[in-house]
């Protein structure tokens, strides 16, 4: 499922009909996890599973309804935005 569908569906509409329901929804912006799938790629800052897991849980019992894993990933992708899409699509960053 794509990131932006799964975003809207945990914002505005997505939520009311959640909170009708009795349902929370936690949005887990995690970063990049240092898994199988990920392997060999110098995707920057990498988490561990454990920590990023660890994480989740306690976000899940707080309540959040949104959670950046780590702060530093948040800076990152707000630069990211400035990038202008002509470039970002020229950006290699798997081997």
């Amino acid at each position: 499922m794509k990131k932006a569908i799964v975003m809207g569906a945990t914002s505005g509409i997505g939520l009311e009909v959640a909170r009708l329901l009795g349902i929370r929804i936690t949005d887990i912006r995690p970063g990049f996890v240092a898994t199988d799938l990920i392997a060999g790629s110098n995707f920057p800052l990498q988490l561990s599973a454990e920590r990023v897991a660890d994480s989740i849980v306690k976000a899940v019992l707080r309540g959040k309804e949104t959670v950046t894993i780590d702060w530093r990933y948040r800076l990152l992708v707000a630069a990211w935005a400035m990038i202008p899409r002509w470039l970002w699509t020229r950006l290699r960053f798997v081997k």
